[in-house]
């Protein structure tokens, strides 16, 4: 492989917020993560790969091609798993024998849905590999979301996520097809979202978070969805202001635009009856 210049700090630019004080000798690139285009700030934990369209991982370093035009000379291993490897893994396995099995349709069980998230997500430290898989094998649409339920476990609620992230990683045109279809809990499996990133930090990991933090960006990112926009819109409309926690402000807040009154008004009366 050619030698390549590091780039200077004007090269990066498209980071957006980090481009203002990016040193390019501590960016670091880790491979196997399902986020992409994530660069992180050494000495923090959260790992980020640059994956191109073709859906490889570019060389661990700077030592590469410009980051705004990547070519085959920057590509130290292909991510996605080839035919043989698709036909040999274990999942792929698992997937005829469960929910791929059109011969026979085995009857959901939730200790698949466990074994796959402690056995094959978790203990891998989420290989992207194993998710470009997953999706590969239609796990969120012939599995977990069908059998979705305000009974679910965690693992399942969690399993969902990481596959609608991994849909809009890959830029596939309609990553919220399949629960659009089946709306009838999206409303439950959105709360549960909510209800684990509000609770006490030691309760999750910080992957996990990462995990839906990076499925809530996503949401609000898809506000054409009326499913998804009607979840987010009770997050930022106007009775959010009902958490301060001095009245004062809020008349303040409302006062100054006479527009909002009415608004409020009305978010008043609503939550007088609950």
């Amino acid at each position: 492989m050619p030698s390549i210049q590091k780039p200077e700090r004007g090269e990066i630019e498209d980071l957006g917020f980090f481009a203002s004080s990016l040193n390019p000798d501590d960016v670091v690139f880790d491979k196997d993560s399902e986020m992409s285009d994530v660069a992180t700030i050494q000495p923090v934990d959260l790992p980020g790969s640059i994956i191109s369209e073709n859906n490889v991982i570019v060389e661990n370093s700077f030592e590469s091609s410009n980051v705004n035009n990547l070519n085959s000379t920057a590509v130290l291993e292909t991510v996605a798993p080839t035919v043989a490897e698709f036909e040999n893994d274990p999942l792929s396995l698992l997937a005829k024998r469960v929910w791929l099995n059109t011969v026979e349709v085995a009857p959901f069980d939730h200790k698949f849905v466990v074994k796959i998230w402690l056995e094959e997500l978790a203990t891998s430290g989420f290989k992207l590999r194993k998710i470009i898989l997953l999706e590969y094998l239609q796990y969120l649409e012939k599995y977990l979301w069908p059998n979705y339920s305000s009974e679910s476990s965690l693992e399942h609620t969690l399993s969902i996520s990481l596959l609608i992230n991994e849909k809009f990683r890959q830029r596939i045109s309609l990553p919220w097809s399949s629960l659009v279809i089946e709306s009838s809990q999206f409303h439950f499996f959105f709360s549960q979202i909510l209800r684990l990133l509000v609770d006490p930090p030691n309760t999750i990991t910080l992957k996990i978070r990462t995990i839906l933090l990076t499925f809530l960006i996503n949401s609000f990112q898809s506000l054409e969805i009326p499913i998804v926009r009607e979840e987010c819109m009770k997050l930022v409309n106007i009775g959010i202001w009902h958490n301060l926690a001095n009245k004062i402000k809020i008349e303040n807040c409302v006062g100054a635009d006479s527009s909002l009154i009415d608004s409020w008004v009305r978010f008043e009366k609503r939550f007088a009856k609950r």
